[in-house]
C-alpha cells in the first residue's frame, strides 16, 4: 500500500476530478459507475497500488430504542494520512462528519482511527431520548432530558423522538458524501409468567421484555416494578423484577398461604394476575400514554402442574 505523509488539501477540477497532495506526491480522485477510483500521476512509480472506492459508513444495529448507545464506523483509507499515528475524521479536517435526526438534533461529529494505518474509524454516541417521568415505575423520575452534545469520538450525546430515525453523512471530498440511517422507536412490553400453572408450594416467576427500560448507563442493571394480585389477595403486592440481560427482567413472586406484608395470599385454585403499566409506547399510542400488560398464572388445586 502506498503511504504519503502529511496534511493533504484538494483541488477539483472541471470535469468533476479531485487531486488530493501531500507533499509532492499528487492521488487523483475519479467519478465512475463502480465509486471513486484513485490513480497516480504518470510520473510516479508506486508498487501494490490499489483501488480505493468510496468510503463505507455503518451503525451496528438495524434499529435502536430511544436511550441505546450507537456505534458508527468509517472505512476509508484515503484518510490514513500518518501511518504511524493515529488519525481522526470529521470536524479536525476537510472531511466533515454530521449526525442528525428526524426530530432535528444536529451533531458535527469526529471518529477515530482504531489504530495505527487500520483504515478503520469508530466512535459512540448515547441517545438521550427525551423527557418522560418515571416509566419503569419504581417512583424515581427517569432523567432522559434529549440532551445534545459533543463532539465525539466517544462523548455524544443526541435526544430522539418517539418515532425517530438516526442519520451519519460524511462527506469525504468536495461534493461528495456518503450517509446511512437507521430507524429509532419504541417497544411495545411483553409480561408472562414461566409456566401456566404452579403448585402452591412453588414460587412463580415472571419475565418482562421491554427495551425501552435498558436505562442504566455502563454496567448497571434496571429494575422495573409490577403489581400482583390473586383471587385470595385482591390489593396484592408490587414485586420488583431485576434486568437480567438488555431489556429483560425476571423475579419471583413470593406466596404465602398466611397473609404478610411481603408476600402474596395464595389459595389452592386462585388465579394470579401480574401488570405492568407500560410508559414507553410505540406509534401510533400518543407520547405519555400509559398501557396496562397484564399477564396470568394459576394456582392448581392438586399437586399437577402445568408448564
Amino acid at each position: 500500500m502506498v503511504t504519503v505523509m502529511g496534511q493533504p488539501e484538494t483541488t477539483t477540477s472541471e470535469g468533476g476530478s479531485i487531486t488530493m497532495s501531500v507533499g509532492n506526491t499528487e492521488v487523483m480522485y475519479l467519478p465512475s459507475a463502480d465509486g471513486i477510483n484513485a490513480i497516480t500521476p504518470p510520473n510516479l512509480v508506486f508498487t501494490n497500488i490499489q483501488k480505493i472506492e468510496h468510503p463505507i459508513i455503518e451503525f451496528d444495529q438495524r434499529d435502536y430504542s430511544w436511550n441505546d448507545k450507537v456505534y458508527l464506523s468509517i472505512t476509508d483509507p484515503a484518510s490514513n494520512i500518518n501511518p504511524n499515528e493515529i488519525d481522526f475524521v470529521g470536524s479536525f479536517n476537510n472531511k466533515k462528519l454530521e449526525i442528525f435526526t428526524d426530530s432535528g438534533k444536529h451533531l458535527d461529529y469526529v471518529l477515530s482511527e482504531t489504530g495505527k494505518n487500520s483504515n478503520f474509524f469508530t466512535g459512540e454516541i448515547q441517545l438521550t431520548g427525551f423527557l418522560l417521568g418515571d416509566v419503569n415505575n419504581d417512583g424515581i423520575e427517569d432523567i432522559l432530558t434529549s440532551e445534545t452534545s459533543g463532539i465525539g469520538p466517544y462523548n455524544g450525546k443526541i435526544g430522539t423522538a418517539q418515532s425517530d430515525k438516526i442519520t451519519a453523512r460524511y462527506y469525504y471530498a468536495p461534493g461528495e458524501y456518503v450517509d446511512t440511517s437507521v430507524p429509532i422507536r419504541m417497544y411495545l412490553g411483553e409480561l408472562g409468567f414461566f409456566m401456566r400453572s404452579y403448585d402452591i408450594a412453588q414460587k412463580p416467576i415472571l419475565r418482562l421484555n421491554d427495551y425501552d427500560l435498558n436505562l442504566a448507563y455502563g454496567d448497571k442493571s434496571d429494575i422495573v416494578s409490577v403489581n400482583v394480585k390473586s383471587d385470595s389477595d385482591l390489593n396484592g403486592i408490587v414485586v420488583q423484577l431485576h434486568e437480567t440481560w438488555p431489556g429483560v427482567f425476571e423475579g419471583e413472586i413470593p406466596t404465602s398461604q398466611v397473609k404478610t406484608s411481603s408476600s402474596l395470599l395464595v389459595s389452592p385454585g386462585d388465579e394470579i394476575t401480574a401488570t405492568y403499566y407500560d410508559k414507553t409506547l410505540p406509534d401510533p399510542y400518543a407520547k405519555g400514554e400509559i398501557l396496562p400488560i397484564l399477564a396470568t398464572t394459576q394456582i392448581q388445586k392438586t399437586n399437577q402442574v402445568n408448564y
